[in-house]
């Protein structure tokens, strides 16, 4: 028996995968053959390896030439549509909205659908909301029942940790002991605070002067300030370049490996709408800072926003980014 679960989508909703992952290897008392897509199988293969051992992470190549008894897919359809007709698999299922008609009638084609409404409250958070929608489906094929108490939810949030994954920790504990290069060079800063650039927010009405303001207010706080890239943010690093603080430490193309021990001992962590909050919550930073657009606010901070039990979150509408700086301290 092979089962496939797709998530073609970004960091943050891979992330949000990790407690149903883990529960799902440690209950795989049937040695049933999982297999977990996403575009970060690399990644997530870095923090599990030899950690969860009855699931194998693969890649677009694997999908090509591998035979499954039972597909899930989970996300946005539009984005992997082809797939959902290519991948070769005796079933095939797909979540879908009521209201998403004509996608339903073209979905319900091709796949066995399951209507997110009749599994999970609209507005409760996508980490819960996955978790369901996979033992709802696997209990359907009886493969796996859910048997725990009315503490689920903070069992599923408890799996939410770098740290269950004992060699992916001590990954992060030989990077640090190997004098990694940040720190090296800036002799382990402490109490410092992450900004990480989001090209997301100049598309719903952050701008570059918002960013220096921000900044500004930062250094007078007299901290040490990681300004963070990622690889859709590399077009914007030109023009923070003329920065003029030595508290000012620029990042860019760092390894998510990497970025895990910088969030692990950051005091806050800023981010916009970014995948790269949900990895400051799996990597336990004290604070977390999430803005999102004033016009999805309301959703995205009950469904998507960052979720811990050991991080203090705190969301916020872009609206409120002069206010940001009163909730750092």
């Amino acid at each position: 028996m092979r089962i496939l679960i797709y998530k073609e989508d970004g960091l943050g909703d891979s992330l949000f995968c990790i407690p149903f992952l883990k529960y799902l290897n440690d209950t795989n008392s049937n040695k049933i053959e999982i297999y977990f897509y996403s575009k970060y199988s690399n990644f997530l293969n870095s923090v599990f390896e030899g950690d969860l051992k009855n699931i194998e992470f693969i890649n677009k190549d694997v999908l090509n030439y591998t035979n499954f008894n039972i597909t899930i897919f989970l996300g946005p359809i539009a984005k992997f549509f082809k797939d959902i007709i290519t991948i070769k698999s005796k079933r095939k299922y797909s979540i879908i909205y009521k209201n998403k008609l004509l996608t339903n009638l073209v979905l319900n084609f091709f796949t066995n659908t399951i209507f997110f409404e009749e599994i999970n409250p609209v507005l409760d958070h996508e980490i819960f909301n996955l978790f369901n929608l996979v033992f709802y489906i696997l209990k359907i094929e009886n493969l796996f029942d859910i048997n725990l108490s009315n503490n689920l939810r903070k069992y599923i949030l408890s799996l939410y940790d770098f740290e269950n994954f004992n060699n992916f920790k001590l990954k992060i504990e030989k990077l640090n002991s190997e004098n990694f290069n940040y720190f090296k060079n800036f002799k382990y800063p402490n109490g410092y605070i992450i900004l990480h650039i989001t090209y997301k927010s100049f598309l719903n009405g952050i701008s570059i002067d918002d960013y220096y303001d921000l900044l500004k207010k930062i250094i007078k706080l007299g901290k040490k300030i990681f300004l963070v890239f990622g690889p859709l943010e590399l077009k914007y690093l030109d023009n923070f370049k003329d920065i003029q603080s030595n508290d000012i430490i620029i990042v860019s193309n760092i390894d998510l490996i990497e970025y895990v021990l910088i969030c692990n001992k950051a005091d806050v962590f800023i981010g916009f709408d970014t995948g790269a909050c949900h990895l400051a919550a799996f990597s336990k930073t004290k604070k977390i800072i999430s803005l999102y657009p004033n016009k999805i606010f309301s959703y995205n901070s009950i469904r998507y926003s960052p979720i811990s039990i050991y991080s203090k979150v705190i969301n916020l509408p872009y609206s409120s980014l002069k206010d940001v700086i009163n909730f750092i301290t």
